[in-house]
C-alpha cells in the first residue's frame, strides 16, 4: 500500500470513527505507524479559555497526557496556525 492509499484509509477510518470508536482508534494507530511514531493524539483547543485537551490518543501513556494538558500544550507549534481561524 502506498502513501496515498494509507492516507485515504486513515481519512476513511476517521470519518467512520464518528459513529464507531473502534474505527477512530484504528485510524490513530495507522497514522502513528505511517509517521513512524510510537503515539499520536487528537487535541482540541478552546480559544476562549486557552485550554487544550487530548480527546483521543494511541500509544500515549496517561502521565504524558496529563503533562501535556497541564503544561506543554502552550508549546504546541500548531497554535500559531489555529490562531488564524476565526471563531
Amino acid at each position: 500500500m502506498d502513501f496515498a492509499d494509507n492516507i485515504n484509509l486513515i481519512i476513511s477510518d476517521l470519518y467512520e470513527g464518528i459513529l464507531d470508536q473502534q474505527s477512530q482508534n484504528k485510524a490513530l494507530h495507522h497514522l502513528a505507524q505511517l509517521l513512524g511514531s510510537e503515539h499520536v493524539a487528537l487535541t482540541i483547543w478552546n480559544k476562549c479559555t486557552n485550554l487544550t485537551h487530548i480527546i483521543q490518543s494511541s500509544g500515549l501513556p496517561e502521565e504524558c497526557t496529563n503533562a501535556f494538558q497541564e503544561h506543554f500544550y502552550l508549546l504546541d507549534p500548531g497554535r500559531v496556525f489555529v490562531r488564524r481561524i476565526q471563531l
